[in-house]
């Protein structure tokens, strides 16, 4: 199946563009509820680190020409980005969406339709969100670890965009919760294919996955791997897994990941839970039936109420 960030020319790094729109937009603005203060809040853009605002999304589907997919139309709209941003409306490329998630009643005939809701969104340029991840400062001196578990690698993926005057902005979009010591002595690619083979697939009738970034190096990565297993047709457990060599108190870590459960539209309509914690423990138990080790260690980012803050770390 594939994958939705190669729709359009199979290039894994093709990102999701995200604009910040600096005209009045009254239409869109109005309907969202943001007065003419939220225009005149200009700031100074001097802030560091990434903003979290309270944000109304608004999705609009309409059919494509193929008769396969959707496209989804999608915007945010803050005060808050016009502050940071240049413009208080964040605007998306429009993402393809395949037929097979769109619900019957607007595929019979094939009709444009809207969903809005209020969100709250963490966002920010690359250095917004390395600053927000880097370990907390010491006072010059040597820094002595005096926890007994420890992660230090990435905390959280991200969707890639771009805003005003060009600058990449990140939405951070949930954690990381699972990984791989060098003790399995596995690459991502190795993973996916070891997994394939014990039962992690993907059905048939799922939707492709789009990319998500972590900041590993100062810089954004992509994912290296999707690895799937199907729940029921409408359901899989996913994990977008990334090349790395960070450090835990259990082992040296060589592969990441982000493992949650898709719902068959992957949430571009509904707002299914993303069951963190349960993905993570479907791949951990997994792991310790093909008779290898694992154990929690606190890696942050309590923010979604279905991940409580630890990273699966699985070993030999």
């Amino acid at each position: 199946m594939v994958d939705d960030n190669n729709f359009a020319d199979g290039n894994r790094t093709r990102r999701g563009l995200l604009r910040t729109t600096g005209g009045t937009l009254a239409a869109l603005i109005g309907c969202a509820g943001i007065g003419a203060a939220a225009s005149d809040d200009d700031g100074d853009g001097d802030d560091v680190g990434p903003t979290t605002a309270e944000a109304t999304v608004i999705k609009r589907f309409r059919p494509s020409d193929d008769d396969e997919h959707f496209y989804l139309e999608k915007r945010a709209i803050s005060p808050t980005f016009k502050r940071r941003f240049g413009g208080p409306v964040l605007t998306y490329e429009p993402e393809p969406v395949p037929r097979e998630a769109i619900p019957e009643k607007y595929t019979d005939p094939d009709r444009p339709f809207t969903r809005q809701y209020r969100d709250e969104l963490v966002v920010g340029t690359l250095e917004d969100h390395l600053e927000a991840e880097k370990p907390a400062e010491t006072d010059g001196t040597d820094e002595v670890r005096t926890q007994t578990q420890y992660y230090d690698g990435p905390k959280y993926v991200y969707e890639s965009a771009s805003g005003a005057e060009d600058q990449d902005i990140y939405e951070r979009t949930g954690p990381i919760n699972v990984a791989w010591g060098t003790s399995v002595d596995k690459t991502a690619s190795q993973l996916q294919s070891y997994m394939e083979n014990r039962d992690w697939q993907e059905h048939w009738t799922m939707p492709g996955s789009g990319s998500r970034y972590i900041l590993y190096d100062g810089q954004a990565q992509a994912q290296d791997e999707h690895i799937y297993k199907e729940i029921y047709y409408t359901r899989q457990w996913h994990i977008r897994v990334y090349d790395v060599s960070v450090d835990s108190s259990t082992d040296s870590i060589q592969v990441i990941g982000n493992a949650h459960r898709d719902p068959l539209d992957h949430n571009l309509i509904g707002d299914d839970p993303w069951y963190f914690n349960d993905a993570r423990d479907e791949a951990m138990n997994d792991w310790e039936s093909w008779n290898r080790s694992s154990e929690y260690v606190f890696g942050g980012g309590t923010r979604w109420e279905t991940h409580d803050g630890n990273v699966g770390v699985i070993y030999e």
